[in-house]
């Protein structure tokens, strides 16, 4: 349960995603049966970053990449004075908007966030002592994500395609908000859920699920475009309802000639397929998430998820738990025919 300041159930302020990401993780290893109860998967979470702080003001060197490895030394005494092991797996990272605010470009994030996560590894393993490399679980920003080309989302993308060590996890604008950056009491348990199935998919030894486009194709000299996504349980769902209803479901398709007009959107399995009005010209791209609906301070949204049929319930009310898929650009390949 999320408690603002004071003590009371709050919609607004509350706690970071720290307990709520710790407490799934738990619970789904106890479900699960890997773990006889809870003292047999023990988490222990901080949270020392800052709200509106670029990367780089949280990157090694600052007072807050320094608080991290603090908290991380005084957990790792504590632990070892009981004779007991270690290690840090992972590191949520929930960060972009500022970035996205001072108009931070996409290749100078990604140089950060690849850096970050190099430091966090090798500080990580100075103080634990630990062999397994420390990985992070990646949110996607979805702020002036439209007004500025996608900048710091479509690098968050390519961390996780150059780097096995991150890990998508979610989209942030599906949660709901209590203003143009920050989610709810609510949405930050929310969210929290999706973290801690991360985690504890993580700790089980395989690469957490996510939902994101892997590749885009057409035949030559066709007009129907296919696009192959990573999907933990099938089927693809267009859920303009749930997940909003932007245009075209928020996808576009482009070439140097300009936007194609996109008709016969359908789903299944883990294949969206696209009639486009013409033939492709040089350079085509296939966008989801980075162009509509173009408002509340830039902020872009899809329709996009899969069939996953976990839920949590927080307040008394159910809350779905599926992948919603990330925003993304892919370069549309053409097949010889």
């Amino acid at each position: 349960e999320m408690k603002a300041a004071g003590g009371t159930a709050s919609t607004t302020s509350g706690e970071t995603i720290v307990s709520s990401a710790a407490n799934h993780a738990v619970k789904l290893a106890v479900r699960a049966g890997a773990v006889a109860g809870p003292n047999g998967f023990v988490q222990i979470g901080g949270a020392p970053g800052l709200g509106g702080q670029t990367i780089q003001q949280l990157s090694k060197g600052t007072y807050h990449y320094n608080k991290m490895l603090a908290q991380v030394q005084a957990a790792f005494n504590h632990t070892t004075g009981q004779g007991k092991a270690y290690t840090v797996d992972f590191v949520c990272w929930i960060q972009g908007e500022q970035n996205a605010e001072v108009g931070t470009s996409r290749a100078d994030y990604l140089t950060a966030l690849l850096q970050l996560q190099a430091d966090i590894d090798v500080d990580m393993k100075a103080i634990t002592g630990q062999s397994n490399t420390v990985r992070i679980l990646l949110y996607q920003t979805s702020h002036r994500i439209t007004t500025s080309a996608g900048a710091i989302a479509l690098a968050q993308m390519d961390a996780v395609k150059q780097s096995p060590f991150f890990h998508f996890v979610t989209p942030v604008w599906v949660f709901p908000r209590f203003d143009y950056v920050h989610l709810t009491a609510i949405g930050y348990n929310w969210m929290g859920k999706h973290f801690g199935r991360a985690a504890y998919q993580l700790v089980e030894g395989r690469v957490p699920d996510c939902l994101r486009p892997i590749s885009a194709f057409i035949e030559a000299g066709a007009t129907t475009l296919r696009v192959k996504f990573r999907v933990p349980r099938a089927p693809l769902v267009l859920d303009p309802v749930s997940l909003g209803s932007p245009a075209d479901f928020g996808l576009l398709v482009k070439d140097d000639a300009g936007m194609l007009t996109l008709s016969n959107i359908t789903v299944s399995d883990d294949m969206l397929t696209v009639t486009l009005n013409r033939a492709l010209g040089a350079n085509p791209k296939f966008r989801i998430g980075l162009d509509y609906p173009g408002t509340d301070n830039g902020r872009g949204a899809h329709s996009l998820r899969d069939s996953t049929g976990d839920t949590a319930i927080i307040e008394g009310v159910t809350y779905p738990l599926w992948h919603v898929s990330a925003a993304d650009e892919l370069d549309i390949i053409t097949l010889e025919a």
